[in-house]
């Protein structure tokens, strides 16, 4: 295992210094490929990776330093995914090929209680907002995505109105802390937003009765790529549910319902 970690560490370090350099398109490409590769490592020794492993200090630390990587990464590579689609893709196409958490999440109506009426906020939808799009899409909901980053709004905007989307789907560019959260039926945070813990708080304390909070965490080893939500934080809040898919799914959701 020792060998595993040194190998992801080695990874990480080359990607922090692509990262750290000039922008050159193939310097990303060479960076994506880095992380997928440690992906790779994760998924194929992923029943090594003990409780003991993940909660020890050196892994955290490596978490922490390939979570921030992978962050600065995926804004490169959602832009660049954004301007592609809007060049070439049928709004069925890209939801064709987009097979992600958001399915799963959709196909548990029961626990969501989504409908045509349903008002959604999407925080953290980032320059590549699929998951909303998905939402809004094939369950007809209004969805409000927001970002901090105003380049992640301009480009996401840019896309919503290629798939004429915009008499459903919104985006506008804010601090998730700033937010005034009462119109909205159900709440989502993506797993990349931090700090959750207050930004939950904020919510839960601007929202009516049976309003539905969804967040996103990584899990196990795959916090080396998205945070996972302590939950000491979701007791916080009373009970919670689960969804998640296989084993190998890098995310897993939690559903908080106000009462």
């Amino acid at each position: 295992m020792n060998n595993t970690l040194d190998t992801i560490k080695q990874l990480v370090d080359s990607i922090e210094k692509i990262l750290g350099s000039t922008y050159v398109v193939n310097n990303i490409s060479t960076a994506k490929n880095q992380f997928l590769e440690i992906k790779e490592i994760v998924h194929r020794n992923y029943e090594l990776f003990s409780q003991e492993i993940i909660s020890s200090t050196s892994f955290n630390t490596l978490a922490l330093k390939s979570r921030n990587l992978y962050e600065r990464l995926y804004m490169f590579d959602e832009s660049e995914t954004t301007l592609k689609l809007i060049r070439k893709r049928s709004i069925e196409k890209f939801i064709s090929n987009n097979v992600t958490l958001a399915d799963k999440e959709i196909e548990s109506l029961e626990s969501l209680q989504l409908n045509p009426t349903s008002k959604v906020c999407f925080i953290g939808s980032g320059p590549y907002p699929w998951s909303a799009i998905e939402y809004s899409y094939r369950l007809n909901v209004i969805v409000t995505c927001v970002d901090y980053r105003p380049e992640a709004i301009v480009l996401s905007k840019h896309l919503i109105d290629h798939f004429a989307l915009n008499h459903k789907v919104n985006a506008i560019q804010s601090d998730a802390l700033e937010i005034d959260y009462s119109p909205f039926s159900h709440v989502i945070i993506a797993a990349m937003v931090h700090p959750k813990d207050k930004i939950l708080h904020k919510i839960y304390d601007g929202i009516n009765k049976n309003v539905k909070i969804m967040l996103r965490s990584g899990i196990g080893p795959y916090r080396l790529f998205y945070e996972q939500i302590d939950h000491r934080l979701l007791n916080e809040f009373g009970q919670f549910e689960t969804l998640r898919g296989n084993k190998y799914c890098e995310l897993e959701s939690y559903i908080v319902t106000k009462k």
